[in-house]
């Protein structure tokens, strides 16, 4: 008897155990919801359809998104609970305003703007404070006359450095029938004081070919890609070169990226490595003779020099292809449909390439589907695919469609809709903001549902912006109402 007793109360003991770790598994997870908290905005009778917005980012505690509707122009001032303050008219704003960028600066905003006045598109700037006060009259940047839509209306883009302590506007012309770009750069500190107005040529060799994925230092150094395709459709390019601006020059210099013969899908990555000094080029690479994407290539050059320092080429093997096969053309075809959005480097030089399928279909409706994250350590061998599966099609608009990501230090967030089932819908599912973490162990896990997350409203995760290291800034709508949340991780 006194046998069978130990063994019961070693039993006891054991699922006491048990009992104790399941707790704590379940009390990990809480912590895990409860540490994101969501803040919402009332509507404002802004819709959806006809306003739009740029989430701008704290200045002088508050929260400053800028929204335009029919040719007005105003900034909403929110509190850190996203109460509304005031709504401020940006009464400087000619009416004929056809692109803003603003560059948050801790105690103030630049706001760079473009107007079409008769054949002319200026192009200016002011400061703003955190009540959305002219801090000092706007000042001209530059004007010009327009003979070729480069960049759709606008004459003009605005890019800034990691640091913020760069910026530069630059415009990109060329003459009908040219095969020849005369970029034009201005260069300002966080302060708008000019460090240089530079003026680059840039050849091209098919009608069409533009420059992607424009960069500036933290010293105010250009970069950016161009491919060579043989006609403006192809989704891939023959060659692939980058470019480099030093910050005080007027040179342009470049060089070809290799590939080894093979084709390069388009839509290449492009990261600064500003602790390295390097310059990280990614792209998806093809069979020449199958057309079918069959490898990643990753290259990495010097900053200061453009010299080669490194190429790696990933191989998609059957096996792995097989694993990320979700639809029915084959295994051959399973990254065809995928863009690189991202390229992330760790301080041990380790990379994360992130990719998304997306492709239209036969009814012209974009679908935004599965993505892939690519581990590759610092010798250039992939060490892990994992997936996070989704669709994104006929049923939910492109507006909301896509993911955003989070960077919150020590991990990365994907944020989502996804299709969850609900039951007290007649339809037995609706999109629900999901978050999946990539931590520092480089796992992928789906987090639980966050607390404060509300059915009626629908998110725009990919228009979000991440306004501080732990909290971003997201659109929603309720019907047709727009209106703004805010995730505190």
């Amino acid at each position: 008897m006194l046998l069978q007793s130990n063994a019961f109360f070693v039993k006891i003991d054991r699922f006491i155990h048990i009992a104790i770790l399941v707790l704590l598994v379940l009390a990990a997870g809480n912590i895990n919801a409860c540490g994101q908290e969501i803040e919402y905005s009332i509507p404002l009778g802004d819709n959806i359809q006809t306003t739009s917005f740029d989430i701008v980012g704290y200045c002088q505690d508050r929260l400053m998104i800028f929204k335009s509707s029919f040719n007005n122009y105003y900034m909403a001032l929110y509190n850190d609970s996203m109460n509304i303050i005031d709504q401020v008219p940006l009464q400087f704003l000619p009416k004929e305003t056809i692109e803003e960028d603003f560059v948050d600066l801790d105690n103030k905003v630049l706001m760079v703007y473009q107007y079409r006045h008769k054949k002319d598109i200026y192009c200016e700037a002011v400061m703003l404070d955190g009540k959305a006060g002219v801090l000092a009259k706007p000042f001209l940047i530059d004007k010009t006359i327009h003979p070729e839509e480069v960049f759709g209306d606008k004459a003009y883009a605005v890019i800034r450095s990691n640091d913020k302590s760069r910026i530069m506007v630059f415009e990109m012309m060329t003459k009908e029938d040219s095969l020849l770009y005369h970029i034009r750069t201005f260069l300002y500190d966080s302060a708008m004081n000019v460090l240089n107005r530079g003026l680059v040529d840039l050849p091209f060799v098919v009608a069409g070919q533009k420059p992607v994925s424009f960069q500036v230092a933290d010293n105010g150094s250009l970069y950016f890609l161009m491919g060579n395709e043989t006609n403006p459709s192809d989704p891939y390019y023959q060659r692939l070169r980058v470019y480099y601006k030093p910050a005080g020059g007027n040179i342009l210099l470049s060089d070809t990226i290799s590939s080894g013969g093979h084709l390069l899908k388009s839509g290449p990555v492009l990261k600064i490595d500003e602790l390295h000094q390097k310059l990280w080029v990614g792209a998806f690479g093809y069979d020449t003779r199958l057309r079918n994407v069959d490898r990643l290539m990753l290259w990495n050059f010097g900053m200061d020099s453009l010299k080669l320092l490194k190429c790696d080429t990933i191989f998609l093997t059957d096996s792995l292809r097989r694993d990320m096969e979700s639809k029915s053309e084959g295994v051959r075809e399973t990254f065809n449909d995928y863009q690189l959005n991202h390229l992330v480097v760790d301080k041990d030089e380790n990379i994360l390439l992130i990719a998304e399928e997306k492709y239209t279909d036969a009814n012209n409706v974009t679908h935004h589907n599965d993505m892939a994250l690519f581990g590759i350590n610092a010798s250039g061998q992939l060490t892990g695919i994992q997936e996070i599966t989704k669709d994104q099609g006929n049923d939910l608009s492109s507006v909301y469609a896509s993911y955003m990501m989070v960077n919150t230090g020590h991990a990365l967030h994907f944020l989502m809709n996804k299709s969850h089932r609900v039951f007290r819908f007649l339809n037995n599912y609706r999109y629900l903001l999901t978050d999946y973490r990539y931590g520092d162990n480089q796992k992928l896990m789906q987090m639980p549902t966050m607390r404060g997350l509300a059915n009626k409203y629908l998110w725009a995760p990919r228009y979000g912006v991440q306004i501080s290291r732990n909290e971003v800034v997201i659109p929603c709508t309720i019907g047709s109402n727009l209106l703004f949340a805010k995730i505190t991780y």
